[in-house]
């Protein structure tokens, strides 16, 4: 028996209000971006507008609603996705919310995603699935982070945070990165064993095996489309397989970008 797609609304709330020579006047819209261009009286309603879109996904019927995590730019304004996710709780009533994802090397500690993600999942009765991203490299740049470091920190990150929302605490977790004496988090989410789990990557095969052999779900997030998505889900389906795995067409899913206008 076969099963319908299903199809997730993004949004990634960027700044509408640069000034008609921007292009021209500044380098870049990430990173060194002024922010003495950011206008408070203009923007004063604008993530309420926002969240009225994202809640009028849901009622076009979209089945998820996905929000992320970019900082020091004007591309996208959700610093904290997890306060939208909050705010989203509280106006939707069926549709998916999709953190994709928490920045985890940019935190101190990732139990605080792991109690936030449980507190959302309680607050939307079992709707949360929970992305988690290494950040792109700009983050990266902004925090001085060092990539090489971040990709261990960051598979330990979701190890820690799996085992904190199935297992039982307190335990001690002896890693590289975050050792803890006690992990014990309360509260613990309403999914069980715990929400599901998106990664996003852009074709990397290290980051389908990770994915693949944690029982996570990968999301192609790169924006390639034909036959390129064809052998990226040929790809990741093969590596699901040789780990001892079952795929389904619902362990992988495809950003896809789409213009709508009243003529082409």
């Amino acid at each position: 028996m076969s099963h319908p797609a299903q199809f997730f609304c993004w949004h990634f709330m960027a700044y509408p209000y640069l000034p008609d020579d921007f292009d021209e006047k500044y380098e870049s819209a990430w990173v060194t971006v002024p922010n003495s261009l950011w206008d408070s009286e203009k923007s004063d309603e604008l993530y309420q507008e926002y969240i009225d879109q994202l809640v009028y996904g849901e009622e076009l019927g979209f089945d998820g609603l996905v929000l992320n995590e970019h900082h020091q730019n004007v591309y996208g304004l959700m610093a904290s996705p997890n306060l939208i996710a909050a705010a989203l709780s509280q106006r939707t009533e069926r549709a998916k919310i999709v953190v994709l994802g928490s920045l985890l090397p940019l935190r101190k500690n990732p139990l605080r995603i792991a109690e936030e993600y449980a507190m959302i999942d309680m607050m939307t009765h079992g709707r949360l699935i929970a992305g988690f991203v290494v950040g792109g490299g700009s983050e990266a740049f902004n925090y001085n982070v060092t990539s090489v470091k971040a990709r261990n920190q960051f598979w330990e990150g979701c190890d820690l945070i799996t085992r904190a929302w199935t297992d039982d605490g307190p335990f001690e977790h002896e890693g590289e990165h975050y050792p803890l004496r006690y992990a014990n988090i309360w509260p613990k989410p309403r999914q069980k064993p715990h929400p599901p789990v998106w990664i996003p990557g852009s074709l990397s095969i290290e980051t389908m095996e990770e994915v693949a052999k944690r029982g996570f779900n990968y999301f192609l997030s790169s924006r390639v489309h034909g036959s390129a998505t064809k052998a990226a889900v040929g790809r990741f389906a093969q590596i699901v397989t040789d780990q001892g795995g079952a795929y389904d067409p619902f362990r992988m899913g495809v950003l896809l970008s789409v213009y709508v206008a009243e003529t082409d």
